[in-house]
């Protein structure tokens, strides 16, 4: 598994070398946050709380309202594990902190344990892992492809105005589709007349560059539609 991680610093998200050197500094990490969110949880690390130099709690409690975060550095008891959980974090990060007298503390489920913070104690030694599966929630794979499928173009959703007679959608299909595009859902969201209906249609593309062909071929059979993934307020009430 890949999670993203955003690393803080006065309040800016940032990427050092070797954990000291700046090397980037790519400013308010909100829109990272946004972007990366799209795919499911991201890493929040704030390196002024991990190095005792000052904090990013208020950067980091806007993060946790835009995306699904799991939050470290500067972690060092239960108090405040605790408290960010309660502040909404998915999950949270110890280092030097993940002690048997803290972890037994905290929701299991919800607590990661970062080993390079013993970087020293186990350089050279080996290092036995046991995963369990159960903590993966395999009901969210279909989520998490559904949302990498939409960052990266090849999903789309639209309101269609079908005419209620047979046919209708066999003709759209053969009218608008491309060889390569697939309809993934189709539901009738209430009939208005006799004669027409809207309907959901969730189209998947094989290439991004698809869908301006796709939109053309629609304006072009004057097919009445509207664009979902355009308005955020109606991806989250219809999808």
């Amino acid at each position: 598994m890949i999670v993203p991680s955003i690393d803080l610093m006065n309040g800016n998200a940032v990427q050092l070398i070797g954990g000291k050197e700046l090397e980037i500094n790519a400013g308010d990490p909100k829109p990272l946050a946004q972007k990366f969110g799209i795919v499911g949880e991201i890493a929040v690390i704030d390196l002024d709380a991990a190095l005792s130099q000052g904090s990013n709690e208020d950067v980091i409690s806007d993060l946790i309202r835009i995306a699904e975060c799991r939050v470290g550095g500067g972690i060092r008891t239960v108090e405040s594990a605790i408290k960010w959980l309660d502040k909404g974090a998915k999950k949270i990060i110890l280092g030097s902190a993940a002690k048997k007298e803290i972890l037994r503390e905290l929701p299991r489920d919800r607590v990661i344990a970062a080993l390079d913070a013993y970087a020293d104690q186990i350089k050279g030694r080996k290092i036995v892992c046991i995963v369990s599966g159960g903590n993966n929630d395999i009901d969210r794979m279909p989520e998490i492809k559904e949302r990498s499928l939409q960052y990266e173009g090849l999903k789309h959703y639209f309101l269609i105005n079908f005419a209620q007679r047979p046919g209708a959608l066999k003709e759209f299909v053969n009218n608008i589709l491309g060889p390569s595009d697939d309809i993934t859902r189709f539901e009738y969201m209430q009939k208005t007349n006799k004669e027409a209906g809207p309907a959901l249609v969730g189209i998947e593309l094989q290439d991004k560059g698809d869908y301006i062909t796709l939109v053309e071929r629609m304006k072009q059979y004057h097919v009445n539609f509207s664009e979902i993934n355009k308005s955020d307020t109606l991806m989250k009430y219809l999808v």
